[in-house]
């Protein structure tokens, strides 16, 4: 069976709750491996030779530890999560000027993002290429955004929790329950966010 499309965004994750710790590594769409039958390629290709259950194999044999869980999120549900929990904060460390592609335009610091304003910025990389290397910029920023959400969501009531995470399951392919989800949530509270990600 032949899929339609290619992962646009691949991140790793490493999710402790006995140590309350995450690990995020992001790795580079465009990073060529070897897929054995499918020959040298980029690694995003191997959502299109076999959908998730290969990604998930190739990502394990590129990375080298076994993976228990694999999620797959539609970024337009980024916009409904977001301005379900009220925006997010972020900080900036250099402006972004992306007229031609996301049509972001956001200077250096503290910014308060609707949704539409985080998915830009996850998709954002041709705002980088005065600096190169714009799709390590845009990782970082999926990270950045990824994080501020977990300290809005982490910080709500159960009701709250309960509620976005169940938004969530609407844009998410997952071997993972709305009910195992919230309970991970729940035994991550404590996330000390600056520390993560």
């Amino acid at each position: 069976e032949y899929w339609n499309f290619r992962a646009d965004t691949i991140i790793l994750a490493r999710i402790d709750p006995k140590e309350v710790k995450v690990t995020l590594v992001s790795i580079p769409r465009d990073t060529y491996v070897d897929m054995h039958e499918n020959g040298q390629t980029k690694i995003n290709a191997a959502y299109s030779y076999g959908g998730p259950s290969y990604m998930v194999q190739v990502v394990q044999e590129f990375a080298g530890v076994p993976i228990s869980h694999y999620a797959e999120f539609d970024f337009d549900g980024f916009i409904a999560i977001v301005d379900q929990i009220g925006g997010i904060d972020v900080t900036l460390p250099v402006p972004i000027s992306d007229p031609d592609y996301t049509e972001l335009e956001l200077s250096a610091g503290e910014h308060h993002l609707d949704g539409w304003y985080a998915l830009m910025l996850c998709r954002s990389c041709h705002a980088y290429d005065d600096y190169g290397g714009g799709d390590f910029f845009r990782a970082a920023n999926q990270r950045m955004v990824i994080s501020a959400i977990a300290r809005r969501v982490l910080a709500s009531d159960l009701v709250t929790m309960s509620n976005t995470i169940s938004t969530l399951a609407q844009y998410t392919t997952t071997d993972m329950s709305v009910e195992n989800i919230i309970s991970l949530a729940l035994q991550m509270k404590d996330l000390e966010i600056d520390k993560n990600f």
